[in-house]
């Protein structure tokens, strides 16, 4: 609950928990379920964007990258702020904090707040969890903004003494009146740094050609990075994907990166012109050469599925994934969207928007990217299933919309 109340007079979010049996008590031994957790000076509000929560092998967790509740007009180095405390232990003397995990500087330049996902996910080989926030920054002051998702470690250890300020002109204008933060930047593994579109740094290494349009905020519907696949996942509203159709269709935009191969990268075979490797990237890459784990092959980003001209067997997955669209005969093209994705598959519901809808049943749509999920759920469910399992991407794709929803 975001309700609480410091001695700032911002709201501050209150924990409580509760038992999902009625034959025992949470906390073990309590009997009065009111007592909560409040998270002093956490600042953030808006759950997926500046907070998350997450529990993870016996704990509870809550993330920020909030720094402070207030803006401040000196000030150099952005923030994770973690906190954490043991489920069969919710009280504030549990609680480990770290105020102080790295995030960026803010000379690297602004970012555009509407596109930021944060998120926490477990590690598969060392279940350690992650801290996974997607960025679009004009990255260095440039014209241009891009995506990157960005990974990052959580620690909790003492606290160790604050830096100095940087040599920075603007130390002068600080007083007791300022809260400055600051932090020697650290250094990001490229394991770490998904960008969106990868660096075309070598033949071998670069990508072959992106074909995939980006899109603008309010065609995006739904966006995931999956850190475990280093792939991430957009709903859009394309308007150019059907020519014959005056409204927009939903389909998949999927970029994805691998490890590459075990090869050599000189400098020689970087080509030159327009092409070329700026010499900081080729430091990176000379430095992180001997671990295979930091370097990769972008993929293409792709679109799913293909343009109805291109290939018209595509007309049912199209049918299946608009299938809001089809459910309404006066359907203009607003819809509301609302959806969840994990590694194996992407649940959401659309209907049109306005208040004469809200109470009209809105099909449920269902991709999943097992093949075992989708035969599976056709057995269950016969004739409701629509499947593809071609789906030029590798995966196998099924489509529920026997399950209907009056409920958003």
């Amino acid at each position: 609950m975001h309700c609480g109340t410091g001695n700032h007079d911002y709201p501050e979010w209150k924990i409580r928990g509760g038992p999902l049996s009625r034959t025992r008590h949470y906390p073990p031994g309590a009997t009065d379920f009111n007592d909560f957790i409040q998270l002093d000076d956490f600042a953030g509000s808006d759950v997926g964007s500046t907070v998350v929560f997450e529990i993870h092998d016996g704990y509870f967790y809550a993330l920020s990258n909030q720094t402070t509740f207030e803006a401040e007009e000196v000030d150099w180095t952005s923030f994770y702020h973690c906190v954490r405390f043991p489920l069969d232990r919710p009280e504030s003397q549990a609680a480990e904090t770290n105020k102080e995990i790295f995030r960026r500087q803010h000379a690297e330049g602004p970012i555009n707040d509407s596109w930021t996902d944060l998120s926490l996910q477990a590690d598969e080989r060392t279940n350690d969890l992650m801290i996974v926030e997607a960025r679009r920054e004009w990255r260095d002051g440039g014209s241009e903004q891009h995506r990157t998702f960005y990974t990052r470690s959580i620690e909790f250890s003492s606290p160790s003494p604050r830096p100095l300020y940087p040599d920075d002109p603007l130390v002068c204008t600080i007083d007791s009146r300022n809260h400055p933060n600051w932090m020697p930047s650290e250094e990001r593994r490229p394991r770490n740094v998904h960008p969106e579109y990868g660096e075309r740094t070598a033949p071998s290494y670069g990508l072959a050609g992106d074909s995939a349009p980006s899109f603008m905020l309010s065609k995006t519907k739904l966006r995931a990075y999956n850190r475990s696949c280093s792939a991430f996942l957009d709903l859009v509203e394309d308007n150019s994907c059907c020519p014959s159709s005056a409204l927009s269709c939903l389909r998949l935009r999927v970029g994805s990166r691998r490890v590459a191969p075990l090869q050599p990268l000189t400098e020689s075979e970087v080509k030159k012109g327009k092409q070329a490797v700026r010499s900081e990237n080729m430091e990176l890459m000379e430095r992180f050469a001997a671990d295979p784990e930091d370097r990769f092959v972008h993929l293409p980003v792709t679109m799913w599925p293909s343009n109805l001209s291109a290939a018209a067997e595509t007309e049912r997955l199209h049918r299946i994934l608009n299938a809001h669209a089809c459910s309404v005969q006066t359907y203009t093209g607003n819809a509301e969207f609302i959806g969840v994705v994990d590694e194996r598959s992407l649940v959401y519901m659309a209907r049109p928007a306005g208040s004469k809808y809200k109470q009209e049943l809105a099909p449920i749509v269902f991709v999943s990217f097992d093949p075992d999920s989708a035969l599976s759920f056709a057995r269950r469910h016969g004739s409701g299933l629509e499947a593809d399992s071609n789906s030029g991407m590798g995966c196998s794709f099924a489509s529920d919309t026997s399950v209907w929803s009056r409920e958003f």
